[in-house]
């Protein structure tokens, strides 16, 4: 009798042990263990046949903030030569006085070839566009002709509606490298009204070029021509 009663006894612990075997393989490994910081949250789906499996859920990412568009400068982006086209379609006022007469005229001038002299090597520039490198230390290279705007009352045998100049410059910056403010020196060539010599000139310029005047007059002594030339290049 004891033995039948044992025997009861040894087969339903052997049962409970047999379930809760399979309890325990339904599980997978690590289930029950604490969930690291940081990791996302996990979500348990039963199979077909009970089993478990984890599926991670990953957290929202938060997208860094939207930066506003990028606003483009043409005109500041541009190439140089297309820059310096522009700079030289916009005309420049002239004052002559001295020997030669005296009036108002308009033109341009022209600055087709530079040397920078700012960088760590000087370097030559054809059609130059970049403002900011030519006053902060260059030589540069002009041509300019204007006409008188009005009618002169005495007009000599030599007497000409045209004034011109040429020669070479040098750009030195003053302030902030030159975008707030430079000055040039410069020797060359003058034509006034009724008079023409070599010639010395001064200059003072503003924001990179922007607005400008120069002031040219004659290297002889026994010739009074002189010539101031007032510019506005906004670009």
């Amino acid at each position: 009798m004891q033995s039948r009663e044992h025997k009861r006894w040894m087969r339903g612990l052997g049962a409970l042990a047999v379930v809760l075997g399979l309890l325990q393989a339904s599980v997978p490994a690590g289930a029950q263990a604490p969930e690291e910081a940081g990791a996302p949250p996990r979500l348990q789906l039963r199979g077909l046949e009970g089993f478990a499996a984890d599926v991670a859920v990953p957290a929202p990412e938060v997208s860094a903030p939207a930066r506003a568009p990028r606003v483009a400068r043409p005109l500041q982006e541009a190439p140089g030569p297309l820059r310096w086209f522009l700079r030289s379609l916009v005309p420049t006022l002239a004052h002559a006085h001295g020997d030669g007469g005296e009036g108002w005229a308009a033109g341009f001038e022209l600055r087709p070839l530079a040397i920078v002299l700012s960088g760590e090597t000087p370097r030559a520039l054809f059609l130059p566009g970049d403002t900011r490198a030519l006053h902060a230390g260059s030589l540069e290279f002009f041509g300019g002709a204007w006409h008188r705007l009005e009618r002169a009352e005495e007009q000599g045998p030599r007497d000409s509606a045209w004034l011109a100049k040429a020669g070479i410059r040098g750009l030195l910056p003053l302030a902030r490298n030159g975008e707030t403010l430079s000055a040039s020196v410069g020797a060359g060539y003058l034509r006034t009204f009724d008079a023409q010599s070599p010639a010395y000139e001064l200059g003072l310029y503003g924001l990179s070029g922007a607005i400008g005047t120069t002031f040219t007059f004659s290297a002889h002594t026994d010739v009074r021509a002189f010539l101031w030339t007032f510019e506005l290049r906004p670009f």
